[in-house]
C-alpha cells in the first residue's frame, strides 16, 4: 500500500490531495479518499505563467548565461513562453491511435485529461470561465528517488548493491531506453533525457517498470531530433556542472553512458521513425480505398477519398472515453487545487549524498567506478 506523502493535504469533497511535487509546468498531488485510502492517481494541476517562470527562475540563475538580473528576466520570460507551449501540447499524447494504443498509454502512466469550464467570478448574470488543462496518472516512485538507494555504492558498509540490484539497474537502464524508442515509432522525440522525466513501479514478481513520468518537453520534428541527438544530451546526468539536472549516482555512469551511447543513434532513430504511425495510416488507408472503389455512391466515394488524403491528420485527433479521466473530481475541488499556493517555494530536497558525489566528480581526475562494484577479496592468512 503506498505510504501517505509527508504534507499537509487539502481536503476536498470526497477526495484528499497530497502534494508530491512539482516541476515547471505542473504541481502534483497524490489523491486519496478523505479516510487516506490511496486511489493509485495524481492529478497534474498547471501552473500559470508566473508559477512555471518562479520554478525555473532559480536552474536558470545557476547555469550563469546572463550578465544582469535583467536580462534573467527576459531568458527566463523566453523560456516560461517556451514551457506553456509544450504545455498546450500535451492534449496530442492521449488523442486518436496514441489514446487507443494499450501499450502507449501504459508507458504514460494511463495518462488522462481532465478539462471542465471553471468560474472565475461569482456574477450570475455575467459569468465569466477559465479552461485549464489538468491531467491524472498513476501514483508512481520517480526513477530519481529509487536510484537515491545507490549512491556512494563503493562504501561497502552503505551501498546496496547484490546481484538482484545491479539485474534491476540493468533492466531500468534497458527500459529507459525502450521507452524512448516507443515514442520514435510515434514520430515523438523528447529532447531534454532527464531521468528524472521516469517514473517506476514494480510487479508483483518485484521487476521494475519504467514509465514516462514527464513527456511534456517533446518534438515532432525529425530533422532538428537529427539534430540533438548528435549533442548526446543524455550524458547531461553524468555532467557535475549541468546544475539543472539530478547527478545520476555515480556507479551507473559507464553503464550507463555505453549502453545509451549505443541506442541513441541516428540511424536507430530513423530506423524507427513513426513506424507505427506509417502503419496504422496505410492500413486505415487500404480500408478505405476498398470502400471507395466498392461503394456504389459516388458521394460516399467523396467522402472516403477526402477522408483517405486526410489521414495525416484525423488518425491523431479525438479522444476516446479511455483517455478522459473517470475520476470524477468535483469542479470546486479543481478551484482548490489551482488556487493552492502553499508549495510555492518547496525546500531544497537534493540528497546529501548526491551533493558529495557531484562534488566528487568535479574534482580532477573525474570519479571513475566500475559497474557493477566487485565485491571486496578477502585475504587469508
Amino acid at each position: 500500500m503506498q505510504k501517505l506523502p509527508a504534507t499537509t493535504p487539502l481536503d476536498g469533497t470526497f477526495y484528499r490531495y497530497y502534494f508530491v511535487g512539482h516541476g515547471a509546468q505542473f504541481r502534483v498531488y497524490a489523491v486519496f479518499t478523505l479516510a487516506d485510502k490511496p486511489t493509485g492517481r495524481v492529478i497534474k494541476v498547471p501552473l500559470d505563467f508566473e508559477e512555471s517562470k518562479q520554478a525555473i527562475w532559480e536552474p536558470l540563475k545557476l547555469l550563469g548565461k546572463h550578465s544582469s538580473e535583467e536580462e534573467l528576466d527576459i531568458l527566463a520570460d523566453a523560456r516560461t513562453r517556451e514551457i506553456m507551449q509544450f504545455k498546450h501540447d500535451m492534449p496530442n499524447l492521449v488523442q486518436g491511435i496514441l489514446g487507443r494504443d494499450q501499450g502507449f498509454v501504459t508507458a504514460l502512466g494511463n495518462l488522462k485529461i481532465l478539462q471542465t469550464p471553471i468560474p472565475i467570478t461569482q456574477d450570475e448574470q455575467y459569468p465569466s470561465y477559465q479552461l485549464p488543462v489538468f491531467f491524472t496518472q498513476d501514483y508512481v516512485a520517480t526513477l530519481d528517488s529509487y536510484l537515491q538507494h545507490f549512491r556512494m555504492a563503493t562504501n561497502k558498509y552503505t551501498r546496496e548493491l547484490d546481484e538482484r540490484n545491479i539485474q534491476i539497474l540493468k533492466r531500468v537502464i534497458k527500459q529507459l531506453i525502450e521507452l524512448n524508442y516507443l515514442i520514435w515509432e510515434y514520430g515523438i522525440f523528447e529532447f531534454v533525457f532527464k531521468p528524472e522525466n521516469f517514473g517506476i513501479r514494480f510487479t508483483s514478481h518485484g521487476a521494475p517498470e519504467l514509465i514516462w513520468m514527464d513527456l511534456a518537453e517533446h518534438i515532432t520534428d525529425l530533422e532538428q531530433a537529427e539534430s540533438i541527438l548528435k549533442e548526446r544530451r543524455w550524458l547531461h546526468p553524468l555532467m557535475p556542472h549541468k546544475v539543472d539536472y539530478q547527478f545520476m549516482p555515480a556507479i551507473l555512469h559507464d553503464h550507463y553512458a555505453e549502453a545509451c551511447n549505443k541506442a541513441f543513434t541516428v540511424e536507430e532513430l530513423r530506423k524507427r521513425w513513426r513506424k507505427k504511425c506509417q502503419h496504422a495510416e496505410h492500413q486505415e488507408a487500404k480500408r478505405l480505398r476498398l470502400k471507395e472503389i466498392t461503394t456504389r455512391d459516388r458521394k460516399k466515394a467523396v467522402n472516403y477519398w477526402i477522408a483517405r488524403h486526410n489521414l495525416g491528420t484525423s488518425l491523431y485527433r479525438g479522444f476516446s472515453d479511455g483517455s478522459i479521466d473517470d475520476m470524477d473530481i468535483p469542479v470546486a475541488d479543481l478551484q482548490l487545487l489551482l488556487n493552492d499556493r502553499q508549495h510555492q517555494n518547496p525546500p531544497d530536497t537534493t540528497y546529501v549524498e548526491e551533493k558529495i558525489e557531484r562534488q566528487m566528480a568535479a574534482e580532477d581526475p573525474p570519479l571513475r567506478l566500475p559497474f557493477p562494484v566487485p565485491e571486496p577479496s578477502s585475504t587469508k592468512k
